[in-house]
């Protein structure tokens, strides 16, 4: 059974951690492309199968209690690049980590979360925490509201992932303490034709506006897409017409080009 073998190389995979990687998928500004932050993105290779999918992996360590395990790995990860970028002079921009419910609920995630930023010495400002709608809806989380206030006390950002797939009422956006929403690319693929896309996310935005919340527009392929959520409005996009998902080397070459440019207009 295919499954049972993923499970059980993953959670050899998980032990030696040599077969992970942290991919990073930059964000960048609508109006002038700039990079403002970078979403953390697990990868497994596999040494028979090859890249093995998220879509195939992150379901099975779900439902088998990989899922804390696996989200603190990408963490520490996350730290520990950060601090290393840091320690080379470069311009650091946050990296967002997803956050499953399983995570929330177990009592320990914000003391994890600052004894690993206060070993490598990075400032909370420079982590995110994403979480899904799906995250927001789960019961077995309870009410969520004390725990992301703690965390946002501490200096950390909050972005409810996916947004407009997860069928919840609109009141929670206005009880949590959140600071950004990332618009689903369901909504965004067929902008700007499609005149349902069209005015869900005319609407988003537009709320978004009222209750002071960023918004970043997720899966933007075209250049017809961008002008759209540019002329409502919309401030920050993540897609392959910017970037794709690369391992920590590739995102460091574009810090550095960053860097010495600002050296060269200076």
């Amino acid at each position: 059974d295919r499954q049972l073998i993923i499970l059980n190389d993953l959670r050899q995979a998980l032990a030696q951690g040599s077969q992970l990687e942290v991919y990073y998928q930059t964000q960048h500004r609508l109006d002038d492309g700039g990079m403002v932050g970078m979403e953390a993105l697990l990868r497994w290779h596999h040494p028979e199968h090859g890249m093995i999918p998220p879509s195939e992996f992150i379901p099975l360590a779900e439902r088998h209690g990989l899922m804390s395990a696996l989200g603190s790995w990408v963490i520490d990860q996350a730290v520990a690049q950060l601090a290393a970028w840091r320690g080379q002079g470069l311009d650091v921009l946050p990296i967002w980590v997803n956050l499953s419910a399983l995570q929330l609920i177990q009592g320990d995630l914000e003391s994890h979360l600052i004894s690993t930023l206060n070993q490598y010495r990075v400032p909370t400002r420079l982590l995110g925490l994403e979480l899904t709608e799906s995250v927001l809806l789960d019961e077995r989380a309870g009410d969520i509201s004390p725990r992301l206030e703690s965390l946002r006390s501490r200096g950390l950002q909050i972005a409810i992932d996916d947004f407009g797939t997860g069928y919840s009422s609109m009141a929670y956006l206005k009880r949590l303490p959140i600071d950004k929403l990332k618009l689903d690319r369901e909504f965004i693929r067929a902008l700007p034709h499609d005149p349902a896309d069209a005015a869900i996310t005319s609407a988003v935005l537009a709320m978004a506006q009222g209750l002071h919340l960023d918004v970043i527009a997720e899966g933007v392929e075209t250049i017809e897409q961008r002008d759209f959520l540019l002329a409502r409005g919309c401030r920050h996009v993540q897609g392959y017409l910017y970037a794709r998902p690369e391992p920590a080397g590739e995102v460091e070459i574009r810090l550095r080009q960053a860097v010495e440019s600002v050296y060269s207009h200076s």
